[in-house]
């Protein structure tokens, strides 16, 4: 690897400190301490974004473990439709009990 010359290493020496000034607000510039004018748009953006991941994994936990709002309903559902395919319910008294379930 070849070694910067004396020209280089002056150059640079040179350039450092005429930044520092060239910026009078310092390292993290004027435009919020470095997010520039993207995140004001992106920052909240991102928050939804993270807090709507944490909403949706929280429901499908739940109804992946069955305590959705709808699994209640559909297990009385099968319960009828277990007891009417074995005979202990009439057609009409299945269907009467069926609308009671759905509504």
């Amino acid at each position: 690897m070849k070694l910067l010359n004396k020209s280089a290493l002056a150059a640079l020496a040179i350039s450092i400190p005429v930044q520092a000034f060239a910026d009078p607000s310092g390292a993290y510039g004027s435009m919020g301490y470095g997010m520039g004018y993207g995140g004001w748009f992106f920052g909240p953006l991102m928050m939804i974004v993270f807090f709507g991941l944490i909403i949706a994994a929280v429901i499908g936990a739940l109804r992946l473990f069955g305590l959705g709002s709808n699994s209640q309903s559909n297990r009385a559902l099968d319960i009828l439709d277990e007891r009417y395919a074995s005979g202990e319910l009439d057609e009409a008294e299945y269907a009467s009990r069926k609308k009671a379930l759905k509504a």
